[in-house]
């Protein structure tokens, strides 16, 4: 069980906490750490059964006040920023994603909803991308390394061999 709360012992104000269920009992509540919580406030967590946690946070830098960040709970490294648009200049909260990841529900103040806080129903878009490295000059295969930059971190994505193409999403 994963939830909000601004018990004393915290890191801010309100802070993310999970409790395992031990035969018919909650075991005592476990802070998730400075990590994922900060001098601010944590709320409206939702965990993937992938373990990937969705929770709102007005504690770390965002689009807006209160923003969508997601973490691996098995390995919590720094929280990814979701971006726009599920995070707008306004209050974005109460993210759930389906079991296939990709669609969810989101709540948002955001500007032309119906009332204060509205529900947004969102789908995510994949794309298989085929990659082939070329000579530019020749067009002739190369091996090489393909590679991503994504907030000034690189990442190989993977290594060919000449004339080899790779698929991925």
């Amino acid at each position: 069980l994963y939830f909000a709360s601004d018990m004393p012992g915290g890191f801010g104000g309100s802070d993310i906490y999970m409790s395992k269920l031990e035969g018919n009992k909650w075991g005592n509540p476990q802070n998730m750490g400075d990590v994922i919580n900060t001098p601010g406030n944590e709320f409206f967590p939702f965990i993937h059964n992938d373990q990937t946690l969705y929770y709102s946070s007005n504690g770390m830098p965002g689009i807006g006040r209160l923003d969508v960040f997601e973490v691996d709970v098995n390995n919590p490294e720094t929280p990814k920023k979701i971006g726009y648009p599920i995070n707008t200049e306004k209050d974005d909260f109460g993210m759930i994603v389906s079991a296939d990841g990709r669609s969810g529900y989101l709540s948002s103040n955001r500007d032309k909803g119906a009332g204060h806080d509205d529900i947004y129903y969102f789908e995510k878009y994949f794309y298989d991308v085929k990659v082939m490295l070329v000579n530019s000059e020749t067009g002739g295969a190369l091996e090489g390394k393909i590679s991503s930059s994504i907030a000034g971190t690189e990442n190989v994505i993977s290594a060919t061999e000449s004339g080899s193409e790779i698929t991925f999403r």
